[in-house]
């Protein structure tokens, strides 16, 4: 990565690489530099140290270069080294004739360079010795590593017969390196050698290996490998602050390493930070600040936790600006919160803090992306091993892990009441499927990861359906730990922008479904066309982002096609259960108990404005005037219950219903009523005809896909009163 923002490949001074391993208990020591030994011989005098480099060698007549480490060298033998190094072949003849002790560094990552099946096969005959623990690469690559070897007994034969070659050894041998760059990770990965009669490591390791031991690469350690670079470099042109020129020093230098590594020294620090932290006196509430939240957090943990326990704990460092993250934004989200919409916006410090707090996310989101390619890559690599008969295949193809997110569950709502049966079917089919939502309060169910959120406020216009701040960083790192392949966005609120986010960060699949029509229920609860036209280009850009859209219907489709929405569409079929919704339900006595003698109109979902309820009012009451029979059924919860109430006094409201309760209820009614005006599909038509109850329905995109017209419904156009109640009446 760091080659990406210009950076060197390392700015740690020698001596203090050395004093680092040496503190982490490592009793021999190299450093391997990229195709250079300068920074090793000034550690030329310590007896434990060996000269090394890392030789970037050629296949011959190609550009494909491949790194090979070697140890214990002398400067005329790396000049030899450096002329022989554009030919592989010569390069690994020389180290064998002369006794250099010599590996081949990361092998799996050349496969991201486009190495070809036939040159791996010619490096498991050249090398004896590879890199089995790299610990800047992932643990998929390093086992794949792991993998090969142990395979490569049986390989090898077979390999020098087909190449006509000798190989260098009977069978690989492993070693680990900690290939760090930042100074954050001297030593966290290292070769445990089993000493022999000439009591010479390096003749040892190149017999038979050695004992890898130490951490894997990880998105964490990523990001602040590359953070520390940007510190401690790049070199200027131009004169810096001498405050600058101190801080790359002490960088540079194992000091607070050193410092940070004792108990005391952390609580000296800590205690310091805790003063700094100390936030100014005065009068009124104060205004979030991102400077004093981290400083503040990084004391509590200096004293209390184990940020530097052996070296930097990269997770414990991850968490640490999680929380500096989270704590910021939740105290300026809650601080702009106090005030009302129009005061929040003169309070621009906040705004200004929450745009700061995302520099937080931006490097591990980037290092992810790097991670995650790591990780493709290695299963890449294992693919073509595996087609190659280099590898043996590791059992049936698993299912790819898919995460679901979405801002909705427990609601009562039509997205909600599709996502908790499929989220039920993928459990009890043991799918690899989870549903992400945010709560309150974080728990973890079968199908269903809940995390809490950080704070949740509603829009005017639309109080009952609450918005959320979710934490970003907290999901990266389950979506990592999961290995998700791919993320589906159920709903384009915040939960599906955090979806973008990480399928962006990880390069892997976006999926959404197109449950609500946004822009119509926008213009329908305000009547601002401005308001429907910005909708429609946030539509147009969220599912731009996706490599496939669902819709429910091919209606939708070509609405959204014809607002230039720009996707891949796939169809999302709708479904009921036909043994749970049933003529054969019906309940004469329920029919009396909803009715009272009267014939049941029902209508089941969310009691929102959006539904066409008033509408629904207006029909009953013109019903009512022209006859005495008629009753209205209200099956459901929802913001405009009480108004509803208000204006449909004679109707029967019965709360939220689900089950064999809900399906009894619709095959005891005698019409069903759906005057919705932004309905995508229209699911409770479907659950309505399934029961044999037939609907009167106002017409509108996806309507036509759920019924079918004069058989299951009769279609009305919208706003024709006398049109619905005649319709009605001819049911009845």
């Amino acid at each position: 990565m760091a080659r990406q923002f210009g950076l060197r490949e390392s700015y740690t001074e020698p001596r203090s690489v050395y004093r680092q391993a040496k503190a982490r208990g490592m009793t021999h020591v190299t450093l391997t530099d990229h195709d250079t030994i300068a920074g090793a011989l000034r550690l030329a005098d310590e007896r434990d140290f060996f000269i090394g480099e890392e030789v970037t060698a050629f296949f011959p007549s190609e550009a494909l270069s491949v790194h090979v480490l070697v140890w214990g060298i002398d400067e005329s033998q790396h000049a030899e080294i450096q002329e022989l190094r554009f030919n592989i072949v010569e390069l690994a003849a020389y180290l064998r004739e002369h006794g250099i002790a010599h590996g081949l560094a990361h092998p799996i990552s050349l496969f991201a360079g486009g190495l070809r099946p036939d040159q791996f096969e010619l490096l498991l005959l050249l090398f004896g010795l590879w890199e089995s623990h790299n610990g800047s690469c992932s643990a998929d690559e390093n086992g794949l590593t792991s993998d090969v070897l142990a395979a490569s007994e049986q390989l090898l034969p077979r390999l020098a017969e087909r190449h006509g070659r000798h190989p260098a050894a009977a069978a690989l041998h492993g070693f680990a390196g900690s290939d760090d760059h930042s100074g954050l990770d001297v030593a966290t990965a290292y070769t445990e050698i089993a000493l022999g009669a000439d009591d010479d490591p390096l003749a040892a390791l190149m017999r038979s290996g050695g004992t890898t031991a130490g951490t894997h690469s990880s998105s964490a350690r990523l990001a602040h490998a590359t953070l520390n670079l940007l510190l401690k470099g790049p070199e200027s042109e131009r004169r810096e602050w001498p405050a600058r020129l101190l801080m790359k020093g002490v960088l540079r230098s194992d000091l607070p390493w050193g410092f940070l590594e004792r108990r005391q020294g952390r609580w000296l620090a800590g205690r310091a930070l805790s003063v700094a932290a100390l936030p100014p006196l005065r009068l009124g509430r104060k205004p979030p600040s991102l400077v004093r939240t981290a400083v503040s957090e990084t004391a509590r943990t200096l004293i209390h936790g184990n940020l530097f326990e052996t070296g930097l704990q990269h997770e414990a460092l991850a968490e640490l600006v999680e929380t500096i993250w989270q704590r910021t934004m939740r105290d300026s989200l809650s601080y702009l919160k106090s005030f009302g919409l129009d005061e929040a916006v003169r309070h621009g410090e906040a705004f200004k803090v929450i745009l700061q707090t995302q520099a937080l996310l931006a490097p591990y989101l980037v290092a992810a992306n790097y991670y995650a390619r790591q990780r493709q890559q290695a299963r890449s690599a294992r693919r073509v091993l595996v087609d190659q008969g280099l590898l043996s295949a590791h059992g049936p193809q698993q299912l790819q892990h898919v995460a679901m997110f979405s801002d909705t569950f427990n609601e009562v709502n039509g997205v909600a009441s599709v996502l908790r049966p499929m989220v039920n079917y993928a459990v009890a089919h043991a799918w690899p499927f989870t549903l992400v939502t945010c709560e309150k309060d974080q728990r973890s169910e079968p199908g269903h990861e809940v995390f809490a959120y950080l704070e949740t406020f509603s829009l005017d216009i639309y109080n009952e359906f609450p918005m959320v701040a979710p934490p970003v960083l907290e999901m990266l790192r389950w979506c990592e730990q999961k290995d998700v392949r791919l993320i589906h966005a159920a709903t384009p609120g915040p939960l599906g922008m955090v979806a973008v986010l990480l399928a962006r960060a990880l390069g892997v699949p976006l999926v959404a479904t197109y449950h609500t029509d946004v822009p119509r229920l926008g213009f329908f609860l305000t009547g601002d066309r401005l308001l429907q036209e910005t909708l429609w280009s946030y539509v147009r850009w969220f599912y731009g982002q996706c490599d496939v859209v669902f819709s429910p219907s091919r209606s939708v489709q070509e609405d959204l096609l014809e607002h230039s929405v720009r996707a891949r569409f796939e169809p999302f079929e709708q479904a009921i259960d036909p043994e749970l919704f049933t003529p054969a339900r019906r309940s004469e006595q329920l029919h009396r108990s909803l009715g009272g003698g009267k014939r049941v109109l029902l209508w089941v979902g969310r009691i929102s404005p959006e539904k066409g309820l008033d509408f629904l009012a207006a029909v009953l009451r013109e019903l009512e005037a022209r006859r005495t029979d008629v009753r209205l059924v209200v099956v459901g919860d929802g913001p405009y219950r009480e108004e509803l109430q208000r204006v449909a006094p004679t109707a029967l409201f019965l709360g939220y219903k689900d089950g064999e309760e809900l399906a009894t209820i619709f095959a005891s009614a005698d019409v069903f009523v759906f005057p919705g005006r932004a309905e995508t599909f229209g699911q409770v038509l479907l659950e309505a005809a399934a029961s044999g109850l037939p609907a009167v329905a106002a017409a509108g995109r996806g309507v036509d896909e759920s019924t079918v017209r004069d058989e299951t419904a009769l279609i009305v156009a919208p706003g024709d009163l006398r049109g619905f109640v005649t319709a009605v009446e001819r049911l009845l």
